[in-house]
């Protein structure tokens, strides 16, 4: 649902516009053709419809095509079918509408149209970083011959930079920021606030309490009852050591 007094001040600029241009439309059908999906992004916020709205929805659309049949008879829908699916994924409906806490838009900017100035938005819905997400995922790990230990680092580790570098977009000032540690960028704001008084590093924000969610393997490994040996792989890997050269080794270049 677009905002609607973004929409009327849109259409004001729009109908202001085709005025200096001597094009008057005469109803607000007409007027609505003017307006390119483009310029409704830039310059008008949306959300979604409530989950009630969007169940009822979706049902009245499986609801009507559960009889129908193509050119050649064939039933687009397996009713028992839909209806299984339906009766499981109708309860994640709610975890796809926009969160009342969380800033999806950031104003970037200004824009004259007509006589009317008009605020521009960058909206993180849309973008392919946030809807291929699950594409992202599979690229943080580089390959298969890693043990669960690894695997499980190199998600965790792909999950903290894929976050940075979604805060860093978030703010409306572009920054620069090339370091992945969180601890150096914590020290760094800690330390910047107590001699600047002020944070150095804007986008950073301090990790949540944990709040006991597994993610990755330590998720698969719990559905079988096992844990993900985080310490034997750490001892190891402590144990393993470097057996230093003789003096007389020759190195091979």
């Amino acid at each position: 649902m677009w905002d609607t007094d973004a929409l009327e001040l849109l259409k004001t600029a729009i109908r202001q516009e085709l005025g200096q241009t001597l094009m008057y439309p005469q109803t607000d059908a007409n007027q609505e053709k003017f307006i390119s999906k483009n310029e409704l992004a830039l310059h008008c916020m949306r959300t979604t419809h409530p989950s009630k709205e969007t169940t009822d929805l979706i049902y009245n659309l499986l609801k009507r095509y559960q009889d129908a049949k193509d050119s050649l008879g064939v039933p687009l829908l397996r009713s028992t079918i839909i209806q299984s699916v339906w009766e499981k994924q109708k309860h994640h409906i709610a975890c796809i509408q926009d969160s009342p806490s969380v800033q999806l838009y950031i104003q970037t900017g200004t824009l004259k149209k007509g006589d009317t100035t008009l605020p521009t938005y960058r909206c993180a819905r849309g973008s392919t970083s946030l809807e291929s997400f699950h594409l992202h995922l599979a690229r943080f790990i580089p390959g298969t011959l890693a043990n669960e230990g690894l695997f499980e680092a190199y998600l965790v580790e792909g999950l903290s930079r894929w976050n940075q570098n979604r805060g860093d977009n978030a703010v409306s000032v572009a920054i620069d920021e090339p370091h992945y540690s969180q601890q150096l960028r914590h020290e760094v704001n800690r330390l910047s606030a107590d001699v600047l008084g002020k944070n150095i590093l804007p986008s950073y924000s301090t990790p949540r309490k944990y709040t006991g969610e597994l993610i990755g393997l330590d998720y698969q490994l719990s559905q079988t009852g096992k844990a993900l040996q985080y310490a034997s792989f750490i001892e190891k890997s402590e144990e393993t050591e470097i057996p230093d050269l003789p003096d007389d080794t020759e190195l091979v270049t």
